[in-house]
């Protein structure tokens, strides 16, 4: 064997070490993907805002005012869907305000997609502003309305998050990107006034009342069309069928329906109405429809709640189903209140109606009526002397949520288990309420606001107190943000805390 031959032996053994080598120090090297940020963010984690924030675009009137913003947009705090965590939450920083100051704020309306969320500022001299948040860039802007608001909105959400509301002057406008761009004027016939009495479900179409008189509102073409054939009444109530096609009012025991194409109110039914008292007139709670033709009253002065057909069939439910006489045998025992569940969808047979009757000097007796076995049971309270209030219920009609009243205050929440399964637990809370999806419980405690599951599962804390304890607790229609308003040391504060990214 040559030298020359084993020189070249040896180098080839070289190179291929060399090769072995690189190829596992490249395999052991990280990857862009594997050191990626993952999509679901660590309750555990500080939030971090983004380093700018969009500088708003005031848009809304001729002489805007630039209403810098308070806050940046902060990801979200995902509540894993398993129940499989911690009895412990995770804390999280206490988030900065989108307001402070002033004597008050309120929310007063969310846009249909939960991107946008109107809310009212008060000054300490009275004085008040409404304003527009974006949820997405985390500022806002101030909205010109015609007035503040009275018991109904006087701005309109409407599809594809766009906005109706009046100036002051009387001029209608419509906001395709609030906050960005030139609202559009509506033209043609307008009502003298803007106050929203119901959407239908998609925003598409709103019944407006005006002075003492109603029109229809259809975003498509942007035109108003007077209601013939009725008037506003008395504490009325109102609901769009699930199509969009008619729109309910019931006041004064009479059930008109108006067609959504030509304006014209029909009285469908009609019964003794017995009336509850007097009081303002606010309006009542709202129409719930069974399927596209038959519709449930939640209950109107001192009559029941009704079960009406679009056909003009009609059954007092609080007779037929509950029991209760009517005329009651005094005022004190006759107000009622029913409510569907679950009220999202009624496509199958598994629907409840959950019944309350009031009386003297206590809380309301509430009873279930299950529509698959078609039996009514009465709700056993966990104690005797509570006074609970009903709150709302989970998506799938599974659980539902009251708040008992202790000397004018709320103290803690009861959720009961529709099929009576056991799982009837108290919830310690100065505040309670459901996502609208049903799968949140958001609660206001002496040490904080907490999101937890229906399981009892903790999924977040924020270290956010109040003045009694007690917050308003709001969500937005896609359960992806929770809203916190209450005192601190006596100067409001508004947070709008993320939960989900989707």
């Amino acid at each position: 064997m040559s030298a020359k031959f084993v020189a070249t032996f040896f180098t080839l053994l070289s190179l291929l070490a060399w090769l072995v080598a690189a190829c596992a120090s490249t395999a052991s090297a990280p990857s862009p993907q594997s050191s990626a940020t993952p999509t679901v963010v660590d309750a555990t984690a500080t939030a971090v805002p983004p380093t700018a924030s969009p500088t708003p675009v005031i848009v809304a009137s001729a002489t805007p005012t630039d209403v810098p913003p308070t806050a940046t947009a902060v990801p979200a705090t995902e509540i894993p869907a398993s129940s499989a965590t911690p009895d412990v939450a995770p804390t999280l920083p206490a988030p900065t305000p989108i307001d402070a100051g002033g004597a008050q704020l309120e929310i007063k309306a969310w846009s249909p997609s939960g991107r946008y969320v109107s809310y009212l500022r008060t000054a300490r001299d009275e004085s008040e502003t409404l304003l527009i948040y974006d949820t997405v860039s985390g500022t806002r802007c101030e909205l010109p309305d015609q007035v503040q608001d009275w018991f109904l909105p006087t701005h309109l959400w409407l599809e594809n998050d766009a906005l109706l509301f009046k100036r002051g002057q009387g001029e209608f406008f419509q906001w395709e990107t609030p906050c960005d761009g030139d609202p559009t004027p509506i033209t043609g016939d307008v009502p003298t006034l803007l106050y929203g009495v119901a959407s239908s479900s998609d925003h598409s179409r709103w019944l407006v009342l005006s002075e003492d008189d109603l029109w229809l509102f259809d975003a498509a073409d942007s035109t108003f069309t007077p209601v013939t054939g009725m008037r506003y009444g008395t504490h009325p109530s109102a609901g769009w069928s699930p199509d969009g096609e008619t729109v309910v009012v019931v006041y004064e025991g009479s059930a008109f329906a108006i067609n959504a194409d030509d304006a014209e109110a029909v009285r469908v039914a009609s019964w003794e109405y017995i009336e509850s008292g007097g009081g303002e007139n606010f309006p009542g709670a709202a129409i719930q429809w069974l399927d596209a033709t038959h519709f449930v009253t939640a209950g109107h002065g001192l009559s029941g709640a009704y079960r009406i057909g679009l056909d003009g069939t009609m059954e007092n439910l609080s007779q037929t189903l509950f029991g209760i006489s009517f005329p009651p045998p005094n005022e004190g025992q006759g107000a009622v209140r029913l409510w569907v569940l679950p009220s999202a969808t009624l496509n199958d047979a598994a629907w409840h109606l959950l019944h309350a009757q009031y009386g003297d000097g206590r809380g309301p007796a509430f009873q279930l009526y299950h529509h698959e076995s078609e039996l009514v049971e009465s709700i056993e309270l966990p104690t005797e002397d509570a006074i609970l209030n009903f709150v709302g219920a989970a998506q799938d009609g599974s659980q539902l949520l009251f708040e008992e009243w202790e000397n004018g205050a709320t103290g803690r929440a009861w959720l009961y288990a529709v099929e009576g399964d056991g799982s009837e637990r108290w919830v310690e809370a100065a505040s309670a309420n459901l996502s609208p999806d049903g799968n949140l419980l958001a609660l206001s405690r002496e040490n904080g606001v907490y999101v937890e599951r229906l399981t009892g599962d903790v999924g977040a804390e924020w270290p956010l107190t109040f003045d009694r304890n007690f917050a308003e607790l709001g969500w937005s229609p896609d359960s992806r943000h929770l809203v916190v308003s209450g005192q601190s040391e006596g100067e409001p504060q508004l947070f709008i805390l993320p939960i989900r990214s989707q």
